[in-house]
């Protein structure tokens, strides 16, 4: 019966997020920005107590198995706004994260990423309501699944461009973004028999997920009526995806493209 499959199981979680900000100008047109961060999931399952032997000679249950990831984080950035019409943002992220998870392979122990990303972002105001918005960021992220298997690092540089124009009435805005997803610790290292028998696996030898973004979109508003539509296409590269199969295993899916238009209408 594998909706009765969790049955008598029960579960004990933790979960809590704790976060400083900070923020002081340095001087005129020029001030800082701060954020430390620590995130913990950790969650325990366990068979109860009062499993009738009847049941228990139809059914298999796992033995206790226990969930916790640990994230620890940083970020700061710098806003420049002394120009007239140029305001920049410049600063980084980094972060530290570990899981132990029992249903991560167990030839690996205690797998974990450090990830870094610096950014610069500028606005610069044309006139007459446009605007000209640019952004690059570079990110850097290392892999060790530990017990001395073979660590991983990801790269990337994303560009963002847009133009925009503006009024009391209406906005329009044409823009080009790239961007990048490393594979999480569950991509690369995850093995798990589900209650049905399914194995459902991870890939070590996953390549990072990219996607190109374009987007036309159009908004008017007044007083009776808000109205607006937006055309976008997504172009992925090396897309990670959870392929069923035998056994249902991560891996990079190529062709996948993404495109639409979205129409809001409020009266």
């Amino acid at each position: 019966d594998l909706d009765n499959s969790n049955k008598y199981r029960r579960s004990n979680r933790l979960s809590q997020y704790v976060q400083m900000k900070g923020f002081y100008p340095i001087v005129t047109g020029l001030s800082m920005a701060h954020s430390i961060f620590y995130n913990q999931f950790a969650t325990n399952y366990s068979n109860r107590n009062d499993i009738p032997n009847n049941w228990l000679e139809t059914h298999t249950l796992d033995a206790e198995t226990s969930y916790e990831d640990v994230n620890y984080g940083l970020r700061s950035e710098m806003i420049i706004t002394r120009y007239s019409r140029w305001v920049f943002m410049i600063g980084y992220d980094m972060d530290l994260s570990q899981s132990d998870v029992d249903l991560l392979n167990k030839i690996y122990e205690k797998p974990s990423q450090i990830t870094f990303g610096s950014f610069l972002q500028s606005q610069y105001s044309i006139g007459s309501g446009f605007s000209f918005n640019t952004g690059i960021r570079y990110d850097y992220r290392k892999t060790n699944p530990g017990n001395n298997f073979q660590k991983r690092i990801y790269t990337h540089i994303s560009p963002k461009l847009s133009l925009s124009y503006n009024n009391l009435k209406e906005s329009l805005s044409i823009s080009y973004s790239n961007g990048f997803r490393a594979p999480s610790i569950s991509e690369l290292y995850l093995k798990h028999t589900t209650t049905y028998g399914l194995i459902v696996a991870g890939n070590p030898e996953l390549l990072p997920e990219s996607v190109n973004s374009f987007e036309i979109s159009y908004k008017n508003s007044n007083n009776n009526y808000n109205y607006g539509i937006a055309l976008f296409q997504n172009k992925y590269v090396d897309m990670i995806d959870f392929v069923y199969d035998l056994p249902t295993r991560a891996k990079n899916r190529e062709g996948v493209n993404g495109s639409g238009i979205e129409v809001d209408l409020s009266l």
